[in-house]
């Protein structure tokens, strides 16, 4: 769905401005954060990337059945 979203706004900022602006002015204030999450997952050593990989997907896949299964009641 994000990266959906994301793409979308990359063709629409072709056709209009203000997109575009939004987009340059995002990536900036984005660069630095992305930076230091960047940096700081690769300190992590490789099992606990993995471990932490695995337990966002199994998460992930999780509350998709729950979702599926049983909505958000």
């Amino acid at each position: 769905g994000l990266g959906s979203f994301l793409l979308g706004l990359v063709i629409l900022a072709s056709e209009l401005r203000i997109v575009a602006r939004f987009l340059d002015w995002a990536e900036v204030k984005l660069r630095r954060p992305v930076r230091r999450a960047k940096d700081a997952w690769a300190s992590w050593p490789r099992w606990g990337r993995i471990l932490i990989g695995a337990g966002l997907w199994i998460g992930g896949v999780t509350l998709g059945l729950w979702v599926l299964l049983y909505g958000f009641r």
